[in-house]
Parts: structure tokens; C-alpha cells; sequence
């Protein structure tokens, strides 16, 4: 699993210890009572992906649950924490940041737009230039694309 999945991680966190509490033969209030959880419902709510459980707290889970040190489970529980864990840290920004251009990268906007309709550039109609762009139809030292006139 990679961190890039980091919620199909914590449905597998939380479907993993329901099955270690049902092979125990414990209710969600009894589990919840021995793990130090407020009630049953938080505990259903780690269970079904709908709430995080800290790597330091399973300890107390597994101790809860009869799982041992040497426990294989123990250490496939654990990634599975620390993956869904990697929610907290990832976002979109820091996922797919290189495809979004940053907001520093845009230059400000002209104050043109504001002082009236915009007009459309013109072309120089004297003998000798014909076709060639007028000041008017220059790029603006500011504008962005510098490709076509502003």
C-alpha cells in the first residue's frame, strides 16, 4: 500500500481490529470499557474507518484483544495505523502540488479593467507599415502570456 491510498487504509485499520474484537467474543461497550474509550459508539466509529486510532494506542487495543509481541498481526495492524496515519499529512497540494500553479505565480492584474470597456487593438493604417501593430497592440510589459496583444 502505498501513501497515496491513505483511506482504503483506514477501512482495513478499522476492519481488522472488528475482527480481532469479535474473535475475542467482546461487545463494543465491553471492548470500549477495557480500551479506555468513552463508549461503544467510538469504538464502532474507529471500526468503521470513521474515526483514527493513534500507532501509541494500540498498545492498548492489542493487549485488549489477547495479541502477543510476536504476534504477526501486530506489526500488519501497526503499517496499517501508520499509513492511515499519513491522512493527517497529505493533501492535494502536497500530492498533485506540481500540476496546480502557485498563486505567487500570476502577476497582478491591471488596473485597466477598471477604468472603463476594454477596446479592441488596432492595426496602423499609414503607407509603408500596413499590417504591422500599432502601440496600442503591443503586449503590456505586464501581461502574462506576452504572446498576443493585451
Amino acid at each position: 500500500m502505498s501513501e497515496a491510498q491513505p483511506n482504503m487504509c483506514v477501512g482495513a485499520l478499522g476492519r481488522a481490529l472488528k475482527t480481532l474484537r469479535q474473535r475475542t467474543g467482546m461487545n463494543l461497550d465491553d471492548a470500549a470499557t477495557r480500551i479506555g474509550l468513552p463508549n461503544g459508539t467510538t469504538l464502532s466509529k474507529v471500526e468503521n474507518a470513521e474515526r483514527l486510532v493513534s500507532t501509541t494506542a494500540l498498545g492498548t487495543y492489542f493487549t485488549t484483544y489477547d495479541i502477543g509481541e510476536k504476534d504477526a498481526r501486530r506489526d500488519e495492524i501497526r503499517k496499517l495505523a501508520t499509513l492511515a496515519g499519513s491522512t493527517r499529512r497529505a493533501n492535494l497540494r502536497s500530492q498533485y502540488g506540481d500540476a496546480v500553479p502557485k498563486p505567487s505565480s500570476t502577476p497582478p492584474r491591471s488596473s485597466r479593467a477598471s477604468s472603463g470597456p476594454m477596446t479592441a487593438p488596432t492595426l496602423s493604417s499609414t503607407a509603408g507599415d500596413a499590417g504591422e501593430p500599432n502601440e496600442r497592440s503591443r503586449p503590456s510589459p505586464n501581461c502574462a502570456c506576452s504572446a498576443r496583444p493585451c
